[in-house]
């Protein structure tokens, strides 16, 4: 295939010395070559600027920026505000791409000619076990390739499918990006990622879902995913209840129909459960959350989402 769009691969890292050469030789050893690859060190106190450094002296198409430690918000923003590609992805610093990532999520783009779309595909997890072999399980949405509208794939931001709730695994367009003047929520630290998608997706035409696995996701003592509870945990709420205020258009109304929806101008209460659950296991965790903390996070989603369903909050675990 010709490389005619340039697809830039943004990278925030901080303090991943021993893992990060691994994200950055997948992104350099594509087999798609028009790519850019940015990537922002935020404050790293350990060698990983200069690991990426000895990288950048050597090709030309690696843009390394550091800054003050200011989150992966902030530094995936920094990278947004540098990148001039056509479509971008994101890549966690600790995790890494198949040789062909960027080849087939533009192979996606050109076969349904939806350059304002939402291109996802699968992923793998990968587990380094004590004995040093390595361990791969395969996380896929469905077996089969689907496209909707981009209204009706919001629906399923909250929800287990096509793993909307993460800004990896998925090529953006640029255009629409900088166009609607769409960031990362610095203050927003766990629910980020879902909001980002959620909002890049009221702007997008299409969506488009096929199972590859192209991502490799490292679970890492210390990673995101395995990280235990603290307080910047409940700034999740604060994204639910962003995707929350997103109006009905007659459109959706037409797909999902009147009786799903909890009023007029609120996404309907199969959304509400999923995003709870999904939440509440790191917000809400009688094991690992702070008894304070607990029933102030607790009794917000009881008044909000019981005011708005006549549910109580309870009832959404059921």
């Amino acid at each position: 295939m010709n490389n005619t769009h340039k697809v830039g691969i943004i990278i925030p890292s901080y303090n991943v010395e021993k893992y990060i050469f691994r994200a950055i030789e997948s992104c350099i050893n594509q087999t798609y070559t028009n790519i850019e690859v940015v990537v922002v060190d935020d404050g790293s106190v350990d060698g990983t600027y200069d690991v990426v450094k000895a990288y950048a002296n050597k090709d030309e198409r690696i843009h390394l920026y550091r800054q003050e430690n200011g989150g992966v918000s902030s530094a995936r923003n920094r990278a947004l505000d540098m990148c001039t590609a056509d479509y971008v992805l994101f890549l966690d610093s600790d995790d890494w791409l198949e040789a062909n990532t960027v080849e087939r999520l533009v192979q996606k783009l050109e076969q349904y000619n939806q350059k304002r779309s939402l291109i996802c595909s699968g992923c793998y997890y990968v587990y380094f076990e004590k004995n040093g072999e390595i361990t791969k399980t395969i996380l896929k949405s469905d077996d089969r390739e689907t496209t909707m509208s981009a209204e009706k794939a919001i629906m399923y931001v909250g929800a287990p499918a096509y793993y909307l709730r993460s800004s990896c695994y998925k090529l953006f367009s640029l255009a629409v990006i900088n166009e609607n003047n769409l960031r990362f929520v610095p203050e927003i630290r766990h629910g980020e990622d879902g909001l980002f998608v959620f909002e890049y997706l009221k702007r997008a035409e299409r969506f488009v879902y096929f199972p590859d696995p192209l991502w490799n996701i490292l679970e890492r003592p210390g990673s995101a995913t395995t990280s235990p509870y603290n307080s910047s945990f409940l700034s999740a709420i604060t994204a639910i209840e962003k995707m929350m205020s997103y109006p009905n258009s007659e459109k959706l109304q037409g797909i999902f129909g009147d009786g799903t929806w909890t009023n007029k101008n609120r996404l309907p209460d199969r959304l509400l459960k999923d995003l709870l659950e999904h939440f509440s296991s790191k917000t809400l965790s009688i094991e690992n959350c702070p008894e304070d903390e607990l029933g102030q996070g607790y009794e917000y989603l009881i008044k909000q989402f019981a005011d708005d369903s006549g549910h109580t909050a309870q009832e959404f675990y059921t």
